[in-house]
């Protein structure tokens, strides 16, 4: 549920897709900063597995999937899988989904499309008082 004023009282729900793969890599390697401690020991572990001075193969397999598919399961398992916002209100018992949210847009523009939501297919909730 959201906590702060303009979205206070609406809950969301994460979604996530392919689009977001890039991102979630990102936040846990730190590339957009040159990367971070946690990407120095993916790389250490590929060349001490390897026990190669060089790049080859093996090292190259083990960090696409190091970097790629083991980082995406340790963040659902975490539940830190980054997405997208599914925002709603339950009135009655009942979810009505308002609008979708992404992480980079301030709240007074998600609240925006949730008054729109509002006025053109759910008159009722506005009484509400969210």
């Amino acid at each position: 549920m959201f906590k702060h004023l303009p979205l206070k009282g609406l809950y969301k729900a994460h979604f996530f897709g392919a689009r977001f793969i890039h991102g979630n890599i990102n936040a846990e390697f730190g590339f957009e900063y040159g990367g971070n401690k946690k990407l120095d020991k993916v790389i250490n572990q590929a060349f001490e597995q390897s026990k190669s001075a060089y790049i080859n193969d093996e090292i190259i397999m083990f960090l696409a999937h190091e970097l790629t598919v083991k980082t995406i399961e340790n963040r659902t398992q975490k539940g830190n899988l980054s997405g997208e916002w599914i925002v709603y209100q339950i009135y009655e018992g009942q979810k009505y989904y308002l609008a979708l949210g992404c992480h980079k847009e301030s709240d007074q523009d998600i609240y925006g499309r949730v008054q729109a939501a509002y006025r053109l297919d759910f008159p009722f909730l506005v009484s509400t008082g969210t």
